[in-house]
């Protein structure tokens, strides 16, 4: 993809279009390799009028950051609202679904997933504190899960704040192995890998 062929929606007000093109953008290249200049291509205007809606480009990436970090915690709720009343273990397998999908993530996903492994080094601080307000409110949902697993006897007593840690670490290790393998490969080995967590889970 070249930085002068994003497609940006006509009908959005300016600052929402420039968001459209920067996430978009920055996806692609990562922050260092993106400029004002390119998202005002991309956008069909000059460079200095983004400085009347952004005052830098650390403000931008920060408000996107924002944006999509909401959007995915908005996404991850529906989804447990949808599921309530099903087995703990099927509620479990969607939550696994929900941060593996790769194939079918939105744009704003991937900005998300590329920013946890190389966000830039002088906004890592800030997007930390970002991100990590987002996952407490992930670990509360997936701790509850592994406790009513607990209560119901379908998994035996142990430390949920380990269980979930041990869960995310997978997560982030498929999310490597997704860069890695084809996709059946990857799909045989994301397969393995929930067998095997059910099997932990479910063994005293």
């Amino acid at each position: 993809m070249k930085k002068d062929t994003i497609q940006v929606p006509a009908s959005k007000a300016t600052a929402e279009r420039l968001k459209h093109a920067a996430l978009t953008i920055f996806t692609e290249f990562g922050y260092e390799g993106t400029s004002m200049s390119d998202i005002a291509k991309a956008v069909q205007i000059k460079t200095p009028s983004i400085y009347a809606h952004f005052k830098s480009k650390e403000q931008l990436f920060l408000e996107l950051c924002a944006d999509v970090i909401a959007e995915e915690g908005m996404k991850f709720e529906e989804l447990m609202q949808q599921s309530q009343g099903r087995p703990v273990l099927e509620r479990l397998r969607e939550v696994y679904d929900f941060f593996t999908d790769f194939p079918h993530l939105t744009v704003g996903q991937w900005f998300l997933k590329r920013m946890m492994l190389m966000p830039p080094k002088h906004l890592q601080q800030q997007f930390r504190v970002d991100f990590l307000e987002h996952e407490q409110r992930v670990d509360a949902i997936v701790g509850a899960l592994f406790l009513e697993g607990q209560q119901a006897g379908i998994f035996p007593q142990r430390d949920v704040e380990n269980m979930i840690a041990v869960f995310y670490t997978l997560l982030d290790g498929l999310l490597v192995a997704n860069q890695i393998y084809e996709q059946s490969v990857f799909s045989s080995h994301k397969q393995t890998v929930w067998e095997m967590l059910e099997k932990d889970w479910t063994t005293a």
